[in-house]
């Protein structure tokens, strides 16, 4: 009779070749928590007074079509004015910046009589390009749409008779001034070369 003390391996499991589950990898972990607080952080600069979560669009409105159709043919993608710093109050309660499709990197101001901005009222308005309808994003819970439609048609109205030539005034400021740079560099060169050429041969 063979002895089963010869066959040690008899009752030991079958290896099937599936992996064994196992804990998380740390990887995933750091992953999950980096979300975790990018999700966070968006969340709470969204819902800070003026944030993203707490301002609506009320382009669409009727009452503000006027407007809309002064503003549509104007080279502006986006107008600020009295928007909130990072702590809450707002800024530059007496000029609207304004910032062309065709150079983002550019902003007109626009100077703004009424002080609006003193009453509380503050806004953004954007687009994506001229052929689209403005987005006024405002605090709807703040901002009394009587106060905000004066704002709006205040800045409209001073766009349309100033802003095209400020902006071509600041258009050739900077034209000039690059101008300028360029011809102090063709004299720095020009000079450089003739100190060079101002050595007699050897």
């Amino acid at each position: 009779m063979e002895s089963q003390t010869n066959q040690p391996y008899r009752d030991a499991p079958i290896q099937t070749g599936q992996p064994t589950r196992g804990r998380p990898r740390a990887g995933m972990i750091i992953f999950i928590g980096a979300l975790s607080g990018v999700v966070l952080g968006v969340l709470t600069i969204g819902m800070k007074k003026g944030g993203f979560l707490t301002t609506s669009n009320v382009g669409d409105l009727e009452d503000l079509a006027p407007i809309q159709a002064q503003l549509m043919p104007l080279d502006a993608c986006q107008i600020d004015y009295a928007t909130r710093d990072k702590s809450g109050r707002r800024n530059h309660l007496d000029v609207a910046f304004v910032t062309p499709c065709s150079d983002s990197d550019r902003r007109v101001v626009i100077h703004v009589s009424s002080g609006w901005g003193s009453r509380g009222v503050g806004f953004q308005m954007k687009r994506s390009s001229q052929a689209n309808r403005w987005k006024v994003l405002v605090e709807k819970d703040e901002v009394p749409f009587p106060e905000l439609k004066g704002a709006l048609e205040e800045i409209a109205s001073t766009m349309t008779t100033s802003y095209v030539p400020q902006l071509e005034d600041a258009r050739a400021r900077s034209k000039a001034y690059e101008d300028g740079v360029q011809a102090r560099k063709k004299e720095e060169e020009a000079r450089k070369n003739g100190a060079k050429s101002s050595y007699p041969t050897q």
